[in-house]
């Protein structure tokens, strides 16, 4: 009896904190599992952000030494079409020079060809002159020598 109304009872009052304490274990696993869940996603969470955060920071800073490339490269593009712009003068006025160089040339060549045809007659022409002022040279001298004998030389006056 004492068995039957006391010991049963404390065995079923003992197998229900039993059931109870493993009720209580499950509902405490599954708090724990789901707690972990929302600890492991906020950590996985702050990881994405930090990892997003410095493949920002990378990222801008290769976006920035793009825009610095891109601005060097446009300043030398800059300097390239000036020095272009210099040469294109440069070559025009070559151009112009040459072209006035092909002009004088042209009437220096036409110079030359007149030089040519005249030069058989002028040439005789001065022949002439310089063989008539030796000559003469030749007959003044004579005629000095003669004046201060106090002659006069028949040939000097024919001459003049």
């Amino acid at each position: 009896m004492y068995k039957n109304l006391f010991l049963n009872k404390i065995e079923v009052m003992r197998s229900s904190k039993n059931k109870k304490v493993i009720l209580r274990n499950k509902s405490f696993i599954v708090t724990s599992i789901i707690l972990e869940f929302i600890v492991a996603s906020i950590v996985a969470a702050a990881g994405l952000n930090a990892a997003g955060v410095t493949m920002a920071a990378i990222n801008s800073g290769k976006i920035e030494n793009g825009m610095k490339e891109i601005s060097q490269q446009a300043k030398k593009s800059e300097e390239l079409e000036k020095k272009i712009d210099l040469v294109d003068k440069a070559v025009r006025n070559l151009r112009a020079d040459f072209e006035n160089m092909v002009r004088h040339l042209e009437t220096h060549e036409m110079d030359f060809m007149e030089l040519k045809k005249k030069h058989s007659a002028s040439t005789f022409a001065i022949s002439c002159i310089t063989t008539r002022l030796l000559f003469a040279k030749h007959i003044i001298q004579e005629t000095t020598r003669e004046w201060k004998k106090e002659k006069y030389l028949q040939p000097s006056l024919i001459f003049f």
